[in-house]
């Protein structure tokens, strides 16, 4: 078995759970920013999130085969591509604005969850 680095197909546990939180993390990011979307725009990151639900699913699956595995990624990869910022190349102060704005939301999640659980 030869490359390197996580792939759809990997046995190893912690890759492919690690790969999974990270899918879900950027399916919630996604659904997020829907509701900043102009409507015109609101299609293309509808058909991302179905990607990616489709893409978890194939890369979720612990017995699926490399093809799955294989198109998984291309339906990730395309996930990125149908979204209006997927063909904008970003300064560097607008990643760091999208970083703090996605740091400030997974906050705001973790501290929901803490509130629900009574912590």
């Amino acid at each position: 078995m030869g490359g390197s680095g996580i792939t759809a197909s990997s046995n190893d546990p912690f890759a492919r759970d690690l790969f999974s939180l990270l899918m879900e993390g950027y399916y919630d990011y996604v659904q997020a920013k829907i509701s900043l979307c102009p409507d015109t725009e609101k299609k293309g990151c509808e058909r991302a999130l179905e990607l990616i639900d489709e893409a978890r699913t194939l890369m979720s699956n612990r017995n699926g085969t490399q093809e799955e595995g294989e198109s998984g990624l291309k339906k990730l990869s395309t996930s990125t591509l149908v979204l209006p910022w997927g063909h904008k190349v970003f300064t560097e102060e607008e990643m760091r604005a999208q970083d703090e704005d996605i740091h400030r939301m997974l906050d705001n999640q973790k501290n929901e969850a803490a509130a629900s659980m009574g912590l």
